[in-house]
C-alpha cells in the first residue's frame, strides 16, 4: 500500500548518487532472524537476495556489510566471520543484534572475509574513556593499532583500513590491550567504484521493544539515524506476535514502538514498512499474526511511508500450511531459500526498483 515513489526520496537520490560516482549508498533492515538468514544460512538472508536482484538489474551493489552481532551471544550466523579465542558477542545492545567485543590477553582474532573483491574495510567501534587498543590486519600487510579510548565519553566512531590491491581479502582484529575493545559492525568495498552497500542488521528474537532502546550512543534507537542509510526496511513482527500470545505485549503498544522506530529511521532516510512471513499457527496465533499486520498498516497511514505486505502476499496470516505444502518454509517460524527469495522478489517491486 501506499508506493508512492515520491515517499522514497532519499533512497532514489541515494540510488542515482552510486549509479553516477558520487558516493556510495547504504540500505539496512530492522527485523528479526529471517532477515538474518536462519533457515538458508548467514548468506542466504533476503536482504541480500535483494542485493543480487538489484545488481541483476545493473544497479552496482556490494553485500560486504554487517551490523551487530545477530542476537546469539554465543554463536555466529554468518559465516563469513570466526570468532578467534577472547572474541564473541556481548549483552549490549546495538543495530543489529548486540556489539562485538574482544578482550585483552585473548590468544586469538576475530577475521572477516568478504565473498567479494574488494581493498577498503570499515570497522564501525564504539569508545569511551575506559576502552582499550587493538590491532588490526589485512592479509599480511604491516599491522595498524587502533586506540579506541575516548576521554570525552561514550561514542562511536569508523575506521578506514586500506590494502593496495583489489582482491579477495581476510581482515584480523588481534593483539588487544589495556581494555576490552567493541565494535558494532563492518563493511568492506573497492573504494574506486562507487556502490550501494546493502548491511544485513537483522537480529534473532528481536521485538520492537529491543530496538527503541536508547541509553547510549550505541544503542539501536539512536545508532539507526546516525549510520547514513539511505534506505531502511522495518519488519518485525513474528516475535512480536508471539508477545501478544503470551499476554506480555499488546497490539497497541507494538504499533506504538514501530511507529517510533519508523520515525527514527525517516531522520535522515527513506522507510519502507514489511510484514512478516506467516508463523505456523501452533507456535504464533493467526489473530497475533493478524493484529500485528493491522498495526504496521496504521503506522503506514499515519506516517506516509510505504508498506509492503509479505504476510498477504503468502496466503494471509493463515498461509502456513499452503506455503508448507510449496515447501517453502524451514521450520515453523523461518523460511528457506525459496522463501526468503520470493520475500526478496516482492520488497524489490516495493522499493520501486
Amino acid at each position: 500500500m501506499n508506493l508512492d515513489r515520491r515517499t522514497m526520496f532519499a533512497a532514489r537520490v541515494g540510488r542515482a548518487a552510486a549509479a553516477s560516482g558520487i558516493r556510495r549508498s547504504r540500505w539496512l533492515v530492522v527485523d528479526d532472524s529471517t532477515s538474518r538468514g536462519v533457515g538458508d544460512g548467514g548468506t542466504g538472508a533476503w536482504i541480500y537476495h535483494l542485493g543480487r536482484m538489484m545488481r541483476a538489474a545493473g544497479y552496482p551493489v556490494t553485500m560486504n556489510g554487517f551490523l551487530g552481532q545477530g542476537g546469539n551471544v554465543s554463536a555466529t550466523f554468518d559465516p563469513r566471520y570466526v570468532f578467534g579465542n577472547g572474541w564473541s558477542g556481548t549483552n549490549t545492545p546495538t543495530v543489529g543484534g548486540y556489539l562485538f567485543v574482544g578482550f585483552a590477553g585473548g590468544t586469538g582474532a576475530f577475521t572477516y572475509t568478504p565473498l567479494e573483491r574488494v581493498n577498503t574495510f570499515e570497522i564501525i567501534f564504539t569508545a569511551n574513556a575506559s576502552t582499550g587498543s587493538v590491532l588490526v590486519q589485512i592479509d599480511d600487510d604491516p599491522p595498524v593499532t587502533v586506540n579506541t579510548a575516548r576521554a570525552s565519553g561514550d561514542q562511536v566512531f569508523t575506521q578506514t583500513f586500506t590494502t593496495t590491491t583489489l582482491g579477495f581479502h581476510t581482515i584480523r582484529l588481534y593483539g588487544v590491550s589495556g581494555s576490552a575493545v567493541y565494535f558494532v559492525g563492518m563493511n568492506a568495498y573497492d573504494r574506486n567504484a562507487t556502490a550501494i552497500d546493502i548491511f544485513n542488521s537483522g537480529w534473532s528474537g528481536s521485538k520492537a521493544s529491543d530496538w527503541i532502546v536508547n541509553q547510549s550512543p550505541w544503542s539501536p534507537l539512536n545508532l539507526i539515524s546516525q549510520l547514513g542509510a539511505d534506505q531502511i526496511i522495518v519488519g518485525l513482527g513474528i516475535n512480536d506476535a508471539g508477545a501478544i500470545d503470551n499476554g506480555q505485549l499488546t497490539a497497541a503498544t507494538y504499533q506504538s514502538q514501530i511507529q517510533t522506530i519508523a520515525q527514527a529511521a525517516g531522520a535522515s532516510a527513506s522507510v519502507l514498512l514489511k510484514t512478516a512471513i506467516p508463523s505456523n499457527p501452533s507456535a504464533v496465533s493467526v489473530a497475533s499474526m493478524t493484529a500485528v499486520a493491522a498495526a504496521q498498516y496504521n503506522v503506514a497511514r499515519a506516517l506516509g511511508v510505504p508498506l509492503v505486505d509479505i504476510q498477504y502476499m503468502m496466503g494471509g496470516p493463515n498461509g502456513f500450511g499452503l506455503n508448507s505444502q510449496f515447501g517453502i518454509m524451514f521450520d515453523a517460524l523461518h523460511g528457506n531459500g525459496a522463501c526468503y527469495w520470493d520475500e526478496a522478489r516482492n520488497v524489490f517491486a516495493a522499493a520501486g526498483l
